[in-house]
């Protein structure tokens, strides 16, 4: 089944694919920000060397949750600004594989090409080259779609993307069997 779509890129959509990229990062921010709060809590009971304490530990804390609160604020209003972000877009899936249209520009990606697919709660993120395409879950308008959608990537992609993770663990298992020898 073809699965053919049209939408505009919205900021939640840029936000999105930067917390797809960024999983780690913002939760090693979230783990740092609650050992500042816990262990400022800690010194405060001890009241020894607060003012150090603040400096060294708390201060440093809060810049890097600020700094990360900033990129995921600033980064998608920044990104949409862009020459051609907020153009309409449409993709068509079918076995052959996806035609993009962004403008008046078509551009045919066959499932051979797409490199990696990163599903995230409200976007699909699909690689090819150094070229990526955003497809936000609002634009299939219904459970069918999505799931003929869903239905392409597996078998055109998603077995293939574990077919080289198995591959890339063998190498390393192989690689291991020789340092052991």
């Amino acid at each position: 089944m073809d699965v053919f779509l049209k939408f505009r890129y919205e900021e939640r959509d840029i936000l999105d694919a930067v917390r797809l990229r960024t999983r780690g990062v913002e939760r090693a921010a979230l783990a740092i920000g609650a050992v500042a709060i816990f262990a400022a809590i800690y010194q405060l009971a001890s009241r020894g060397a607060v003012r150090t304490f603040v400096w060294a530990v708390v201060v440093p804390a809060l810049v890097l949750a600020s700094l990360l609160a900033g990129t995921l604020a600033i980064v998608p209003k920044v990104l949409l600004r862009r020459r051609g972000m907020r153009a309409p877009r449409s993709l068509d899936a079918s076995d052959e594989g996806v035609t993009i249209t962004i403008g008046e520009r078509h551009e045919t990606i066959r499932w051979d090409d797409v490199s990696r697919v990163d599903r995230g709660a409200r976007i699909y993120a699909l690689y090819w080259g150094d070229e990526v395409m955003l497809v936000p879950r609002r634009a299939f308008r219904g459970r069918d779609r999505e799931e003929a959608f869903s239905k392409l990537l597996e078998r055109f992609v998603s077995a293939r993307q574990r077919e080289q993770g198995d591959a890339a663990a063998d190498e390393q298992q192989e690689d291991r069997g020789q340092h052991d020898r």
